[in-house]
């Protein structure tokens, strides 16, 4: 699946040698002086072997800068939006910080947490980043990508099909087909999908990202937010009528709620499960999990006729620069990542990651396992946009993913109750953040501008 580790080495040392030229272009007009870069960021765990390819870079980024230092700080993913907000409000900590794409960027951009990235690089260098439309605001892009993310595909386990009786060859291409499934494996005393909902993470996946996009479109969902639709609407309330399709179906785990996000994955390696929804960038990990020849990859099946029913979403993870951070600190930060973003070193991430860089200059050849090739031209090749990314983290969090779990445990019994759970969150939320409201407002105007 993956290159060795020393591949990562050998292109570290090419790259002071191979991009001499480069790097005496864009160290002219850099600080001579002491300069620390502090690094917040997380994806260790989506992406592993990111935190050596990092540290590999920065070791060559420092030969051709040896004024310049760094400072990183790997956060959970649980930490790391209240490391931001405790950073933003002090103005101080990381100089390039770690940033989810859609309305967590846009959030960072309204609370004037970091600064244009385009204004730092130029607007033709940040052209290259793939999905950055995720992070743009009145014409200018905020955050560099960093690695690719489609999401959320199925990986599933040819031999758990096979004992099912299901034709691995042929997965459910239908949502019928799909609920026909998780009767089959429930037959088989085993649930189809690995799933856990102890942490309430994962339940969004199914939800917001892979059953929304079937039905709805992206400026339906921002109308949910600004309140011109609501939740309780009959489209809406076909998100969670499909929910509770699946949970009636048996086709989650009968302890599903005892088990988080990531143990539930784990079922399918396991043996005990057929499927499983992952990020995109867990990909190549998983398979190693499961094994090459018994792993299959597909997407959800079509449940509606929405604009994207056929599509796989796709976002970016990125890196952002802060508003505190000093002149030089901005420069260096700024030059840094745009080195991150040569040729080399996409290719030195790939092969420590297996994981595709968000940048149109990433060779595609150079990934030779088909299953994620496949994904990769799933989320890049007119790819669905990730839903929630455009749902504040209070909306999907406290209202759609834990509405999903209260119809798990039996505290809400109807779909209606849950499409009316989260109203009754996304009302509140407008409530309470009238600024933000207003900002997002314009955000969602200018998406429908530009045809999102």
């Amino acid at each position: 699946m993956r290159k060795r580790f020393g591949l990562i080495v050998v292109l570290a040392l090419l790259v002071t040698t191979m991009l001499a030229p480069f790097a005496a272009a864009r160290a002219q007009e850099l600080p001579t002086g002491p300069v620390n870069i502090e690094v917040w960021w997380w994806g260790e765990t989506e992406a592993p072997g990111s935190e050596a390819w990092l540290k590999a870079a920065q070791e060559a980024y420092t030969a051709e800068h040896p004024n310049v230092t760094f400072t990183n700080n790997l956060l959970s993913v649980d930490a790391l939006l209240p490391s931001y907000e405790a950073a933003g409000q002090a103005r101080s900590g990381p100089t390039i910080m770690y940033l989810w794409g859609g309305i967590y960027t846009m959030d960072a951009v309204w609370k004037e947490w970091i600064v244009p990235i385009s204004d730092l690089v130029g607007m033709d260098e940040a052209s290259h980043y793939i999905n950055k439309e995720e992070a743009t605001w009145d014409g200018k892009v905020w955050s560099a990508a960093w690695y690719l993310q489609p999401s959320y595909p199925i990986v599933f386990s040819k031999d758990a099909f096979t004992a099912a009786g299901l034709d691995p060859e042929n997965p459910p291409a239908t949502w019928d087909d799909f609920l026909a499934a998780c009767d089959a494996f429930q037959a088989a005393d085993m649930p189809l999908i690995g799933f856990g909902a102890k942490d309430t993470w994962g339940a969004g996946r199914f939800l917001l990202d892979s059953l929304a996009q079937q039905v709805t479109g992206v400026g339906e969902v921002l109308g949910t937010v600004t309140g011109d639709t609501s939740f309780a609407d009959p489209q809406y309330v076909t998100f969670f009528q499909r929910w509770q399709e699946m949970i009636d179906h048996g086709c989650f785990p009968d302890d599903v709620a005892s088990l988080d996000m990531y143990s539930g994955q784990q079922l399918v390696p396991q043996g005990k499960a057929g499927l499983t929804f992952i990020a995109g960038s867990e990909l190549a990990s998983y398979v190693e999990s499961i094994g090459a020849d018994n792993t299959g990859l597909m997407k959800l099946p079509a449940t509606g006729d929405g604009p994207f029913k056929d599509q796989l979403a796709s976002t970016s993870q990125t890196l952002a620069v802060t508003s505190w951070a000093t002149d030089d600190q901005k420069a260096v930060a700024a030059d840094f990542i745009t080195f991150l973003h040569t040729p080399e070193q996409l290719a030195a991430y790939f092969e420590a990651t297996g994981v595709p860089p968000s940048d149109d200059r990433f060779d595609p050849a150079l990934i030779e396992d088909p299953l994620v090739r496949q994904l990769y031209d799933w989320g890049t090749e007119n790819p669905a946009p990730q839903f929630e990314n455009f749902v504040p983290f209070d909306i999907w969090f406290n209202g759609f993913n834990t509405a999903q779990v209260q119809m798990i445990t039996g505290e809400i019994t109807t779909p209606e109750d849950g499409a009316a759970f989260t109203q009754d969150v996304a009302d509140k939320w407008r409530q309470a953040n009238r600024l933000l409201l207003e900002r997002y407002k314009q955000w969602a105007a200018q998406k429908a501008e530009a045809g999102g």
